[in-house]
């Protein structure tokens, strides 16, 4: 091989590799340290948002929590709440409570805009205030077009729990705007009165979303909620501006992505792609008062966009330095060969240091070869001087690099010691406003730490060891038994390593004053598994006991008085139902006597009378003969509460069948067609059903019209409840307004000279489908017919009457 290509590989592995490698050194150390950096920026801005959105939340809480108890408000729900159930909500007084709330509430909804709207809700669920009187004014939340709505669910929960609600976010349609609310229930004197509840607006989120600062021209805030199967985007984003509750995606869609993270309940940050699928760095967190998920994040292009430069940098340098490597290489290659007359004087330059002398290589033969070798050691003596100075010099550029480097830790471990200082700060100012006690025990079971909120359950706060525990006098809930100074849940947590979560206990405050607590704690643990600390909560549950007992005394009372009432009206519908078995049967010989004799009257003696006595005579008979008939129902509808009744299986097809045979046998003449549909059998008394169909059949027959057909048709279907049946005809139906009157007896939705009857038929087929343990409604509308529908039971085990 030449030493002009020995020079050339000689250059590559001595000048151009170490560089190379030290490049690509570089670049991996200054991609992490960029990564890093990165990450921690993102959860840093994580963080604060975080915080921002909690702290909103949390103070607007606060601000329900008083307004729920101000004299204004509980006033207001009990005055508004009684003018409503009576209807005056147009009556003076009612406008001048509407007119002072209104005025109270201005400072929060019109003049700073913290609520978007206030409203006060009864323990039924009408809304009987609202500051911005829109469309959910004066509905019922139970029942009414709202009962589905965010706003109703916030009631429902603080009705059952008594505590503060938070509702998910929702486009709420009477504000025509994405919505959440915070309902807080009313109790007034221990006794609950009402919900207020307040709507917040988006403009606090919306705000937070689309701030963008320290995200570079690439970053965003996304915000987002569960919705079923579904991932609810509740913000605004950079590059679907419209996504504000309208942008979905399936979970399985975003497995991969932050947001998944944040709404599994998870904290972190890494490179992950977004809801573009485009690799960004971010930091998510969950936040739980509000159910969302919160993704802090940066196109990873941008991010890394520096190393990408740097790459470039180093192969062109690279490039470059194999370009002259070769090039002098080839220089000297040609140049090392001199004169046979100049190797005394190049030996001699040589020895004095003067490296850079050569002789001439053109001589043939041995002395070329000599001359060749001459300068070969040559070149490797300047080759290997040079290089010593290259790595000199490299070694110096290293030492520069590490110490800028070096100086940057250095500046950013003082940024991070005071972000830390913040954060501790920041968490003070959080511990100091828990609305729960909060205590810090050391790890020789010292109290080193306590809020403003444990302070006040206490009505003070003694900072003793575990055998001092004394100085805080408690008794458990269950037992009543004293709490010694090693059975506190921060004890345990200290000693045994116990995770204690919320056991009930009757302190002694240090003013004299008993209150209840739920007491947790939770051991704080080094990596070594030794425990450094415990952290112990008290929940103050006072209000909530003393609320509890009264509901409980209530039902108790309400319990017996709907024992006593139900007695006392059973016994009054056995005597009243007696006296009418026993006057209708009395009546029956007298009103035989009265029509008998008119008849014989007419036959004997008829004679003997004009017209107009015949006439009478005739009445009195049809008179009497309907007034038995009477008679003979109302004692029917008595023994239908009174009999016995023997179920089993019964074959609704075959008992209609005969019923209409039999109608069809008593007038032949009527023109009468019966449709049959699908009709599962029930289980009951065949005779008490038999004499249903009866009464509906003939019903559905006499109110049909006389010169047309009779078209009558009966259906049924199995459902939940039972089997449900329907009787239908095409008569002349009845307004719906009358409807309730339909099943009384002696009611009548028809005059009585128009059609026949007493008045008791629909009432017997109620109490029969009530003894059966179902039900019996209908549906009509004039001169197109009338459904009488009814529920009977499948089997035995479902009969309850």
């Amino acid at each position: 091989m030449k030493i002009s290509t020995r020079l050339l590989v000689l250059f590559l592995v001595v000048a151009v590799l170490p560089l190379a490698l030290f490049g690509y050194l570089n670049l991996r150390e200054g991609e992490a340290t960029l990564r890093a950096e990165a990450l921690g920026r993102m959860s840093g801005l994580a963080d604060k948002k975080a915080i921002q959105v909690r702290s909103y939340v949390a103070e607007r809480v606060q601000d329900m929590r008083f307004l729920a108890r101000s004299p204004r408000v509980m006033t207001a729900i009990g005055i508004l709440s009684e003018e409503y159930a009576d209807g005056r909500r147009v009556k003076s007084r009612y406008t001048k409570e509407d007119t002072l709330t209104r005025q109270y509430f201005d400072r929060y909804v019109e003049e700073t805009g913290v609520f978007h709207d206030a409203l006060l809700i009864t323990p039924l669920g009408e809304i009987v205030y609202s500051q911005k009187h829109e469309a959910d004014f004066a509905t019922n939340l139970m029942d009414g077009p709202y009962r589905d709505s965010q706003l109703a669910w916030a009631f429902r929960a603080a009705r059952m729990t008594l505590e503060p609600v938070i509702s998910d976010y929702e486009h709420y349609p009477p504000s025509q705007a994405p919505a959440l609310f915070i309902a807080v229930p009313i109790i007034v004197d221990g006794r609950f009165k009402g919900v207020f509840a307040v709507q917040l607006g988006n403009d606090l989120f919306y705000r937070v979303a689309t701030d963008a600062t320290s995200l570079g021209l690439s970053g965003e805030a996304a915000f987002a909620q569960r919705d079923g199967d579904n991932v609810l985007y509740t913000t605004p984003l950079k590059y679907r501006t419209d996504a504000a509750m309208k942008l979905r995606l399936n979970l399985q869609q975003i497995r991969a992505t932050s947001m998944f993270g944040a709404l599994s309940g998870e904290s972190g940050e890494g490179v992950k792609p977004d809801y573009r699928g485009i690799p960004v760095v971010a930091a998510w967190r969950y936040l739980p008062e509000l159910g969302w998920g919160m993704v802090v994040k940066i196109d990873a292009d941008e991010v890394f966009a520096p190393i990408v430069k740097q790459r470039i940098l180093l192969l062109e340098t690279l490039l470059a330095l194999m370009l002259f490597a070769a090039l002098v290489a080839y220089y000297f290659g040609r140049k090392i060969i001199a004169p046979l007359d100049e190797i005394a004087r190049t030996a001699d330059e040589v020895a004095k240091g003067n490296l850079d002398k050569r002789v001439d290589e053109s001589a043939p033969g041995e002395l070329g070869l000599f001359a060749r070798a001459f300068n070969g050691m040559a070149e490797k003596l300047q080759a290997l001087y040079g290089t010593l100075e290259k790595r000199i010099e490299e070694r110096t550029r290293e030492l520069n690099i590490s110490n800028e480097q070096l100086q940057e830790e250095i500046a950013e471990r003082r940024q991070a010691e005071a972000a830390l200082r913040e954060n501790e700060e920041l968490l003070n100012a959080i511990m100091r406003i828990l609305p729960v006690g909060l205590w810090f025990i050391d790890a020789a079971g010292k109290i080193v730490f306590s809020n403003d909120a444990a302070q006040r359950i206490w009505a003070g706060v003694r900072y003793v060891g575990i055998e001092q525990l004394d100085a805080y006098k408690g008794w458990r809930l269950d037992s009543g038994k004293p709490m010694g100074p090693h059975d506190w849940t921060g004890a345990r947590a200290i000693e045994k390593g116990e995770t204690c979560i919320e056991e009930e206990i009757e302190i002694e405050c240090f003013d004299g004053a008993h209150k209840i607590i739920l007491d947790s704690a939770v051991p704080l643990c080094m990596s070594d598994g030794s425990i450094r600390g415990a952290v112990t909560i008290n929940h103050d549950i006072t209000e909530r006991k003393q609320a509890e007992a009264a509901v409980r005394r209530l039902n108790a009372e309400l319990e017996q008085r709907v024992m006593q009432r139900t007695a006392q009206l059973e016994a009054a519908n056995k005597e009243l139902e007696e006296f009418s078995y026993s006057m209708s049967h009395d009546m029956r010989t007298p009103l035989r006597a009265l029509d008998g004799f008119s008849k014989i009257l007419l036959e004997e003696h008829g004679a003997n009378l004009d017209d107009e006595g015949k006439r009478l005579l005739k009445v009195l008979r049809d008179n009497a003969r309907r007034m038995g008939r009477l008679i003979d129902d109302i004692l029917h509808f008595l023994s239908m509460g009174r009999r016995s009744m023997e179920f089993g299986p019964v074959d609704i097809a075959n008992i209609t069948t005969e019923v209409f045979t039999q109608l069809q046998n008593a007038a032949p003449a009527r023109r009468m067609h019966l449709k049959i549909g699908a009709l599962p059998s029930a289980w009951g008394d065949r005779d008490m059903i038999h004499q249903l169909m009866l009464n509906l059949l003939s019903n559905a027959v006499k109110f049909s019209p006389i010169d047309g057909d009779a078209l009558i048709e009966v259906g049924g279907a199995t459902e939940e409840a039972g089997n449900c049946y329907s009787v239908k005809d095409h008569g002349i139906g009845f307004d719906m307004c009358y409807a309730g009157k339909l099943f009384r007896v002696f009611e009548r939705v028809h005059p009585t000279g128009q059609y026949e009857g007493s008045g008791i038929g629909l009432a017997i087929v109620k109490r029969i489908v009530e003894r059966h343990g179902g039900r019996v409604w209908a549906e009509s509308k004039v001169n197109e017919g009338t459904t009488i529908y009814f529920i009977l039971p499948i089997k035995e085990d479902t009969v309850h009457g």
